[in-house]
């Protein structure tokens, strides 16, 4: 489901973060039983949300995350 993809794609950016990588590459192959546009939405949706972090309030520096591509 695209469901699915976006927990994949999140989980792998949020892993990228804990491991403090720059960049990384990520496909969802063609083993993704969903039409390509809507595997890529989900997947470009999950990656970006895995990588948000509302910062606005927090103070000191417990939770600096790296910036990933």
């Amino acid at each position: 489901t695209p469901e699915t993809v976006r927990l994949a794609a999140a989980q792998a950016v949020q892993k990228a973060q804990e491991l403090k990588l720059t960049s990384f590459a990520m496909s969802p192959g063609e083993s993704v039983p969903l039409p390509p546009a809507v595997s890529a939405q989900a997947f470009a949706e999950g990656a970006e949300l895995g990588a948000y972090s509302y910062l606005r309030y927090k103070t000191g520096e417990g939770d600096q995350r790296a910036a990933v591509e």
